[in-house]
């Protein structure tokens, strides 16, 4: 009977290894390191949610990949990261209800295994009481001596058995509870992302809003190392603060307005 336990204990020390799901959020922290993002405020959920899920320090640290295309790409990878959580989570609180039955239903099988031991001492003791001054009634004595004996000691194994039972449901039970507070934490902190990036480029939505355009050096929506260079024959900057836009691409609205003193 405990090996219902065990599987239900081994099941929980593997999902307990959330390095899997670690290992996806920092790969989307890289690619949108690697696009440009600012990663301590927009992406800041993806490195708390690695953390939570015992992500390697080093490995967020110096997380880069291919970058995000857009903003289509890092909603998508979100959206994928997301559901494996959920999906982990929802198999964490089925291991998690399955040990809670298994630990209801242990102290029952534990208190008949007492009653039945209980039932053997008094057989032995009746036994011992059988008289064996004759032939006849020391074979009795013996079997029903004999036949006690194994009572108890079947007894006793049940009663090992519902004990064991109840360890490893409680072991179980130790590990899923806070890793069921985990996952919901760092399904949080990935949740959180989208609106974190929105509120960072705020300003610079509205400006897309408006029907501007965007840098075209092939990151998206710069944040972290953004400098401004030169991008016409006039040495004229962006002043957008980030990534300048290519010769001949920028807005008609930026192109027209004059350069500041000493640029």
């Amino acid at each position: 009977m405990s090996g219902h336990e065990a599987q239900l204990l081994a099941r929980a020390e593997e999902l307990e290894e959330t390095s899997e799901l670690a290992w996806r959020v920092i790969a989307i922290l890289g690619s949108g390191r690697a696009a440009g993002l600012d990663t301590r405020d927009a992406l800041g959920g993806l490195i708390r949610a690695a953390l939570t899920l015992d992500g390697d320090h080093l490995a967020i640290y110096r997380a880069r990949g291919a970058p995000f295309a857009d903003e289509r790409d890092l909603a998508d990878a979100l959206l994928d990261a997301e559901d494996e959580i959920m999906e982990w989570l929802a198999e964490a609180r089925r291991t998690q209800a399955q040990a809670m039955a298994a630990l209801a239903a242990a102290p029952a099988a534990l208190a008949a295994a007492g009653a039945a031991l209980a039932a053997a001492r008094a057989a032995l003791a009746a036994a011992l009481a059988i008289p064996d001054d004759t032939k006849e009634g020391s074979s009795a004595r013996d079997a029903a001596v004999a036949a006690a004996q194994a009572g108890i000691s079947e007894a006793e194994g049940r009663i090992a058995e519902a004990q064991q039972r109840i360890a490893l449901a409680e072991q179980a039970l130790a590990i899923l509870g806070p890793l069921i507070d985990r996952l919901r934490r760092a399904l949080a902190h990935i949740r959180r992302v989208p609106q974190d990036l929105g509120e960072y480029y705020e300003g610079w939505y509205e400006h897309l809003r408006l029907g501007r355009q965007a840098p075209h050096d092939g990151r998206w929506i710069t944040g972290e190392g953004a400098e401004l260079a030169p991008v016409g024959g006039d040495g004229r900057r962006c002043g957008c603060g980030y990534p300048a836009c290519r010769s001949g691409e920028l807005p008609s609205w930026l192109r027209a307005r004059p350069a500041a003193a000493g640029q």
